[in-house]
């Protein structure tokens, strides 16, 4: 446990004194809504029948998926953060200590999914600030917290998973700019359900990002339903969260191989 909580401080020390990985993460999400977001909300006002869509406006109803943006980016980074170390040889230390495997996932990717969730806090901070209007209601904002730590959780322990494997840090972050996009798009984030062809909204119903940005948006402005709920968003994501902290407890057995 104490080593655990050891490497866990250590992450979130390095996060906190590396503006570039903060940048780096929180780039994307601020660009959607610091541009598209504001740029979009007023020409999506004048659209008729706008306000039965997207209730709030439009920059409260895409905010969420900035949010959740910003937390799988910053999540998949403790999978990168496995890798630089399993690449450099600090792994191999670890592994030769009294330091069981258990404690070094642990701490890594309890930073991951405390880095990811900060993160996800201050782009919704953010879009307050610009002009997003939040009804904030304990329970489902509870709700949504818990769903946005199970969503993190998840993508942290695939990125880990895919660490162990990875033979490059090049070759690690190529395959996830080939998620994080079409994740975005294939989802309910950035636009409703009921408006994408019916093809895309099966990518949407399997999608995790759909079922975490639901709950926020339940929390945040109070709807609208467009998948299970928040009993059933909260269940699929638990499910994702396990299933994923399994796949980097299984390539875990693989960190000793330098590639």
């Amino acid at each position: 446990m104490q080593a655990a909580v050891a490497i866990y401080l250590k992450h979130l020390y390095r996060f906190v004194r590396s503006p570039m990985e903060m940048s780096a993460t929180l780039f994307l999400p601020v660009l959607l809504v610091g541009l598209f977001g504001v740029g979009m909300a007023s020409a999506v006002a004048s659209l008729p029948g706008a306000g039965s869509v997207f209730g709030q406006g439009y920059l409260a109803y895409m905010a969420p998926g900035a949010a959740v943006l910003a937390a799988l980016s910053s999540a998949v980074m403790g999978g990168a953060v496995l890798l630089q170390e399993r690449l450099s040889g600090v792994l191999r230390q670890y592994l030769v200590a009294p330091v069981p495997r258990s404690a070094i996932l642990a701490g890594t990717l309890g930073g991951a999914v405390t880095k990811a969730v900060g993160q996800a806090l201050l782009v919704l901070a953010l879009a307050a600030a610009v002009g997003a209007g939040w009804q904030l209601r304990p329970g489902p904002c509870a709700l949504a917290l818990a769903g946005l730590a199970g969503f993190a959780a998840g993508f942290a322990g695939l990125a880990a998973a895919l660490a162990a494997r990875a033979p490059s840090m090049a070759a690690f972050h190529g395959v996830l700019t080939l998620l994080n996009v079409p994740l975005l798009f294939a989802s309910n984030a950035l636009y409703p359900l009921a408006v994408q062809p019916a093809w895309l909204v099966a990518f949407a119903w399997l999608n995790p990002v759909s079922y975490v940005v639901e709950l926020l948006r339940l929390a945040l402005v109070a709807g609208p339903v467009e998948l299970l709920g928040p009993a059933g968003d909260v269940v699929v994501l638990a499910v994702f969260a396990a299933a994923g902290l399994a796949l980097g407890v299984s390539g875990s057995r693989r960190w000793a191989s330098p590639a």
